[in-house]
């Protein structure tokens, strides 16, 4: 990562380093990162979510309105948001009952523009991962084209769960 642009690094939420650096600072820590689809996405163990997410919600939807002062581009486009979902296991008697269960399929993600009426549905291509039976955060970068997003539009972000997992919380 020493090589990326910090303009980069930024825009996909990575310019502060510290909250990775604390939670996994006396173990092996697994971070997977996948790009496709205009999205970037990124997992990896965690109890919470970092702090830089203002807005949270403890349900796996979220909608907000898009507020014209948050675009500070000289042309005022929206090029992306960012997105995190924190997963859990469900409770005990629903665990996963076969050893291919013990590998989650990655959620489904679908962001609706309602004001302009548009929808993208995003599901992870490669279907399972791995990082043992802990709670994980799924970071991502949804980016968009021109006009996809503008100021005052509404949105809304809802995160189908796998059979065995729960959102606990998203922001």
């Amino acid at each position: 990562m020493v090589s990326v642009e910090e303009k980069v690094l930024r825009i996909l939420c990575w310019s502060n380093l510290d909250f990775l650096n604390k939670k996994h600072s006396s173990s092996e820590s697994i971070i997977q990162m996948f790009y496709e689809f205009r999205i970037f996405s990124t997992i990896y163990v965690a109890k919470e979510m970092p702090s830089f997410f203002k807005y949270r919600i403890v349900v796996p939807s979220i909608s907000f309105t898009i507020p014209s002062s948050s675009l500070s581009s000289p042309n005022k486009l929206l090029t992306g948001i960012n997105f995190c979902s924190l997963h859990t296991w469900r409770t005990v008697d629903q665990t996963p009952s076969s050893v291919d269960d013990q590998f989650p399929t990655w959620p489904m993600v679908t962001i609706s523009n309602i004001t302009k009426n548009s929808m993208w549905i995003y599901k992870r291509y490669i279907d399972r991962y791995s990082l043992n039976q802990e709670c994980r955060a799924m970071l991502r970068h949804l980016m968009f084209g021109m006009n996809e997003m503008e100021a005052d539009d509404h949105i809304s972000i809802t995160v189908t769960e796998p059979l065995y997992e729960s959102v606990k919380e998203c922001g």
